[in-house]
Order: structure tokens, then sequence, then C-alpha cells
């Protein structure tokens, strides 16, 4: 069964409004039930991840490179409206990670790729901020298209 991440906003947060920090070993009852003592999250399919809002925030969107996401194939997600943030996007030491479709508008940095690998952005609508700011956008490793 795949997560299911669909059409979820977050609005005026001063740190992350969505945050993708996966460890690389489950805690808490998942480890405790004995379960899921084998479980890397950190690798495993992301499920379904479309049409999310993250607005008014400090960084709409990002991920942590002490803890990376690295999944064996490419996990998409789809369709982020990332707009009024200091960053849309900001996406640190994943692997095998790309954002297809999807608005970013109005941030300071629409969107910044640091330390990824086979990383892309793809089909993305990027738009400046009134008031003539400059559209930006970072890529020091990645794919753009």
């Amino acid at each position: 069964m795949d997560l299911l991440y669909r059409c979820l906003s977050t609005m005026y947060r001063i740190g992350f409004g969505f945050w993708l920090d996966l460890l690389a070993a489950v805690s808490g009852l998942s480890f405790s039930s004995g379960l899921y003592t084998d479980l890397n999250p950190s690798t495993r399919p992301l499920g379904i991840f479309d049409g999310n809002v993250g607005k008014k925030s400090a960084i709409g969107f990002g991920t942590y490179p002490s803890k990376p996401y690295r999944p064996e194939g490419m996990q998409v997600m789809k369709n982020w409206r990332l707009h009024s943030n200091q960053i849309g996007a900001l996406v640190q030491g994943p692997s095998n990670l790309k954002l297809d479709g999807g608005v970013y508008g109005g941030n300071n940095i629409q969107v910044d790729y640091d330390r990824c690998t086979n990383c892309e952005l793809t089909n993305a609508h990027i738009m400046g901020r009134s008031g003539g700011t400059l559209i930006t956008l970072y890529l020091l490793c990645g794919y753009v298209s």
C-alpha cells in the first residue's frame, strides 16, 4: 500500500512547511514491536506525493542533508505549489528525487538543489516575485527541463 500525501497545505510557518527527514532505521513503537527492525525508511519508496501547497514559510519544502533520502529508484513528487516563501524548495543531499510539474513563484529563491545525485526538476512553472525581483533557480547539481 502506497503512502498518500495529496493536497496538503502549510501556511505561515517559521521553519519548513514540509520537511522530508527519513531516518536510516525505525524508532519508537515501530522498532520495539520487533516487526520493523530491518526497515530503512530513508530508502523506501515515497508513495504518492501530489498537489501539496507550501506558502509563506521560511522554506516551503525541504530535505535534510545529514539524513538524506536515497531510494533505489526514481521517486516523483508531483505538482508542488510553493509560493511566497523565502525558499520554495530546498533539496539537500537526496538521490533519485524528481519534482515534476507544479508552480514555484514569489519566493526569494524558487528551487535550490544542493549535494544531490540524480535529482530532477521537470515541467515546472517558475515565476518571479511581484515587485521586479529576479527569478532565481540555483542548481549545484541535478537536471532541469
